[in-house]
């Protein structure tokens, strides 16, 4: 399931993509980061489902954009994330751990490209809106 961070209405012709947490891993990593804001915000943002935020209420996209920012410079240039456990099948079970290599600067451009919609959205007075699929 991909997220993707438009500004504007996603099916307006008006509106622009402007990043896609892609590859998936960033969404992982920065799911407690979300899981937080859900509970402070009362808002959630997941893949599987839309969150939009009008330009008057970013202050806490900010923060948001901010905590990752913050999260993932603590990083090591080169670092695995915990994506899941391959159990296998009923015929060949198996307690497989799943993991992705990140990179850091490629991870802190993604997380300019978040803070640059964020940007746009309260610029042009457009709603940000998380689309999930």
């Amino acid at each position: 399931m991909a997220l993707d961070v438009w500004v504007g209405d996603w099916n307006k012709s008006e509106s622009k993509l402007v990043v896609s947490f892609d590859p998936k891993v960033y969404y992982s990593f920065l799911s407690p980061l979300f899981e937080e804001f859900e509970k402070t915000y009362g808002q959630m943002i997941v893949p599987y489902d839309d969150a939009m935020f009008e330009p008057g209420s970013l202050g806490p996209v900010f923060e948001l954009v901010d905590n990752a920012e913050a999260l993932v410079s603590s990083q090591a240039e080169q670092f695995e994330v915990h994506m899941g456990t391959n159990l296998g099948t009923y015929f060949e079970p198996k307690k497989e751990e799943i993991y992705c290599t990140v990179h850091r600067d490629e991870f802190l451009e993604f997380i300019q490209k978040l803070r640059s919609a964020v940007r746009i959205a309260q610029q042009t007075g457009k709603p940000l809106i998380f689309y999930g699929d």
